[in-house]
């Protein structure tokens, strides 16, 4: 076979792999460069928000997460960091993901919607393989309503789906210190999280990411 004649089919296979590996992924949210809302005054995070609508555990039984990438794997205490998450329907029915995390566009009265669903995606610290969760990280909001266009994206059985994350190793002091009494030689173990707050259920990746976080000064 010419050696040019090889290179070809290299980077055809190569580029038809990578193609595969992308072809299940059906909706990608960017956090990190979604054109959020301006809010003027107060921050709506700081008002009351009127209880959630409460539904069947319908999605945390047929999603599955997966931790994907993470930025990095050493850090300090305080660090930011990205990571991308992979939302799998692994159920026989369609499913819809509440999709938009400009919190400003759901006001009060969209959040009395029995439709209107919110859940939240973050990363959980624990000290050592399969042992408890000592701590989670800051979570990012997901919301979504019919009247917010974009926002309540459907999943086909076998579909996924993959939100790309600011994070940010920081947490409150009784959960620091508990990590920083728990770590073994800096190494903790990171899973990604998805919490479905209309449904009060969870969903943790199988998979672990093996970081080292240096005790914070002081």
């Amino acid at each position: 076979m010419k050696p040019n004649l090889l290179v070809v089919l290299l980077v055809t296979v190569t580029v038809c792999v990578l193609g595969a590996q992308r072809s299940d992924i059906a909706h990608v949210l960017d956090v990190l460069t979604y054109p959020l809302t301006q809010v003027q005054g107060d921050s709506q995070s700081l008002r009351t928000r009127p209880s959630l609508p409460r539904t069947p555990p319908v999605l945390a039984n047929a999603l599955t997460v997966e931790l994907r990438s993470l930025e990095r794997t050493s850090f300090l205490w305080g660090d930011s960091f990205v990571y991308e998450v992979v939302i799998e329907n692994t159920g026989r029915a369609l499913v819809t993901l509440p999709w938009s995390p400009d919190d400003a566009q759901f006001g009060d009265s969209i959040r009395r919607s029995p439709e209107y669903v919110e859940a939240a995606v973050g990363v959980e610290v624990r000290p050592r393989r399969e042992s408890q969760v000592a701590a989670v990280l800051r979570l990012q909001g997901l919301f979504g309503a019919p009247s917010v266009p974009g926002s309540l994206p459907q999943l086909a059985p076998g579909e996924r789906a993959l939100v790309r994350v600011p994070g940010q190793w920081w947490t409150t002091e009784a959960a620091m210190n508990s990590v920083v009494s728990l770590q073994q030689n800096g190494r903790m173990y990171m899973r990604a999280v998805v919490v479905f707050e209309n449904e009060l259920t969870r969903v943790v990746s199988k998979n672990e990411v093996e970081v080292f976080v240096a005790a914070p000064i002081g």
